[in-house]
């Protein structure tokens, strides 16, 4: 044991671990605040990636086009969690379908997690209200490593049944990294195990409501022998092919077992179907070369180990289906499956992903929207509106412009005033009801408020009441709202419930003294 700590489990085998019901238990804790503050999920939940998934579906349905179906398509995305991703996707998928003239393609969503307070929580959010109003829209739990169907909570019915021969599209966004898997290394020509324990400082460690961020993995190397060492046929082919691949060198690979698990339950469901996945991790085989120990896994309120896109691919290539990976290195990676069509018979999915995926995806976008964020306050208000614009109006990207706009807006006339009252709007139908780190429904209130449209600004600070992390900022907000509009007793009231939740602040502390008429008393401890 190289690492010190109360043994939660001895090395075992990584696919038998612990671990995954660590995780599985922490995320069935947290609930939606597993991504407030521990989990990151920007990179897959913006309106950028999300636009793109909705295209590159797009395409898969033109290309499986028929005018005389009158079945929906099924699109069932896995790991959900905080339903911000299918918000995005479902707008983008819809508007897409309009500018084609297929309104009325009949489709439904199906939003899937293994954790039910997740569930709850989309199915309760008021932005995803419409869809589920006009039957786009339906929810499953969904166990990835264990079960074998999606009952349809809303319909009321098992996915299988509703599917046969027609093909359904998955979605993994941002999962796989968290699924099962196995470690080895080739040396000599024998193979060696990768195994892990799990340590911690805690004497008494509640595994149901885990804190993962004091769990620490040990690991170690133990030979093993190769012949059947999987029950699955195909895993041990797979097995095989990277020991000769990794004969003559040391280098840790990756054997997806989780996911191929998944494929194989999958075609049980919907025999099939068009798999579009995005995560951190290895395309080909030479890539697999880059894992080391320390970069097998990373740690951001959860472990997640880096997937082996290449191994998934060696299954649907063995299975009767295809894979489309991606030809770049960057580290999140889109790429696509189908369990039963060869993607030369996809033309219009080929072509869209070699022409956008390939050329400017997640990473790419989330490279320069950080960028971005450091240096808006350099850009022109027009570069500023230009890149909203590339972004699909993601909010977070109108964050980072937003003092730039503020400064700017006594100059604004004319057209280009027109063009940004429309770009405020797409921003605005993007703010999906989620309590975030950024309260863009308030700065777009006072971007409002500054442009004397205070019915506007209020319907925003109202809704920043809402779905702020602290109601601090939105009460002062409407409190200089209504001192504008010369209401002082209706201010007065909203700067007392700031001050209620902040009582050091300078500016409401000032204003309640000016409207109480005290305002001399501030002035006494100036003079002492």
């Amino acid at each position: 044991m190289s690492k010190k700590g109360n043994i939660l489990e001895p090395h075992t085998r990584l696919s038998h671990s612990y671990l995954w019901e660590l995780q599985k238990n922490y995320f069935d804790d947290k609930g939606i605040s597993a991504w407030e503050s521990e989990v990151p999920f920007f990179i897959s939940s913006n309106a950028y990636i999300s636009t793109r998934y909705a295209q590159q579906v797009i395409q898969y349905i033109l290309d499986n086009y028929n005018p005389n179906e009158t079945r929906p398509l099924y699109i069932v995305e896995l790991g959900a969690g905080t339903g911000k991703f299918s918000f995005y996707f479902l707008k983008a998928l819809q508007r897409g379908l309009k500018q084609l003239n297929l309104s009325d393609f009949q489709f439904k969503y199906i939003l899937s997690d293994v954790t039910p307070k997740n569930i709850d929580f989309c199915r309760n959010n008021e932005a995803l209200a419409p869809l589920i109003e006009s039957k786009q829209l339906d929810f499953a739990l969904f166990d990835l490593e264990k079960d074998t169907e999606f009952h349809l909570m809303i319909e009321n019915k098992p996915l299988s049944t509703l599917t046969s021969d027609y093909p359904v599209i998955f979605i993994a966004n941002y999962v796989f990294d968290l699924s099962k898997a196995d470690a080895f290394k080739v040396q000599a020509g024998e193979l060696y195990e990768m195994q892990f324990a799990l340590l911690t400082r805690y004497k008494k460690f509640d595994t149901h409501k885990p804190l993962m961020k004091e769990v620490i993995l040990d690991h170690q190397f133990v030979r093993v022998s190769a012949e059947n060492y999987y029950d699955s046929k195909v895993l041990n082919q797979m097995l095989h092919h990277y020991m000769e691949h990794f004969r003559d060198s040391e280098n840790i690979f990756v054997i997806p077992v989780g996911p191929v698990s998944l494929m194989e339950r999958f075609k049980k469901i919907a025999p099939n179907f068009l798999l579009v996945t995005g995560d951190k991790g290895i395309a080909y085989p030479e890539s697999l070369n880059q894992i080391e120990r320390g970069s097998l896994y990373s740690f951001d309120g959860c472990y997640a180990f880096t997937f082996n896109f290449h191994g998934l691919s060696l299954y649907f290539k063995k299975t009767g289906g295809d894979a489309l990976l991606t030809k770049f290195r960057n580290d999140y990676k889109v790429c696509l499956f189908s369990s039963t069509q060869a993607f030369e018979s996809l033309p219009q999915t080929v072509n869209f992903y070699q022409e956008y995926f390939e050329t400017m995806g997640a990473d790419e976008f989330c490279n320069l929207n950080e960028e971005f964020a450091a240096n808006a306050y350099r850009y022109s208000l027009k570069s500023c509106f230009s890149f909203l614009k590339t972004s699909y109006y993601e909010p977070d990207t109108y964050y980072h412009m937003h003092d730039k706009l503020m400064e700017a807006m006594p100059a604004i006339t004319g057209r280009f005033s027109r063009d940004i009252k429309e770009a405020l709007s797409r921003v605005e139908e993007n703010l999906y009801h989620y309590r975030t780190f950024y309260d863009v429904f308030s700065l777009l209130g006072c971007v409002y408020q500054k442009a004397k449209d205070f019915k506007k600004a209020e319907q925003m600070f109202m809704q920043a009441l809402k779905y702020s992390k602290s109601a601090f900022l939105p009460y002062r907000h409407l409190g200089l709202l209504y001192e504008e509009r010369g209401n002082g007793n209706k201010a007065l009231e909203f700067y007392k419930k700031a001050h209620a939740l902040n009582k050091k602040d300078i500016l409401t502390n000032n204003r309640i003294a000016v409207i109480e008429g005290s305002a001399s008393q501030l002035i006494k401890p100036l003079l002492k």
